[in-house]
């Protein structure tokens, strides 16, 4: 005798099913897809973010897309966290972003960029952006120490904002870069 148990899974948006992933009986991963929605003109952009980005990021934050074939339209969306996946290949996390755009302008492996509003940082230790030095290894940048010397140090990177980030540790206030 087999008992059948009905599943309700909650959608982040308003949509029909278009394609179904998982059957009855199935073993499934956490996180992983089971049905496709189609919307009525809102999509889920996967946006790519390292691990300290990730943490300054949740879920409800405004977000601007602009995509590389339409660099001058702006759409605007809100972040959904919940499912983090992981890209090994990458080394970064993919959050999704959900926004309001017409069928037919988005289509998988589009590349564009993504701005994320989060809440604001205030009296932060902050450096231009182009000082910061992003690696396989990890965050450095530049210390000046004095006399034409220099040194790289390690620094964990926080939030972006405009040219400057933030620096978490690594730096004091008074280091010149």
């Amino acid at each position: 005798r087999t008992a059948i148990t009905t599943l309700t899974l909650p959608a982040p948006v308003d949509g029909r099913v278009v394609a179904i992933e998982a059957h009855a009986g199935d073993a499934v991963e956490r996180n992983a897809v089971v049905l496709n929605l189609e919307t009525a003109g809102e999509v889920a952009v996967g946006v790519d973010l390292f691990r300290s980005q990730l943490m300054w990021v949740k879920s409800g934050d405004r977000a601007e897309l602009r995509l590389a074939h339409a660099p001058n339209r702006v759409w605007r969306g809100a972040v959904m966290r919940e499912g983090v996946q992981v890209s090994p290949q990458k080394r970064t996390y993919i959050v999704r972003l959900h926004a309001a755009i017409a069928p037919g302008l988005v289509f998988s492996n589009m590349t564009g960029e993504v701005r994320i509003f989060g809440d604001p940082h205030y009296q932060v230790l902050a450096i231009p952006r182009e000082a910061l030095i992003r690696g396989e290894h990890g965050e450095r940048a530049v210390l000046a120490l004095g006399g034409g010397r220099f040194r790289p140090v390690a620094v964990a990177a926080g939030i972006e904002s405009g040219d400057a980030v933030e620096i978490v540790s690594g730096l004091r206030e008074g280091d010149a870069v």
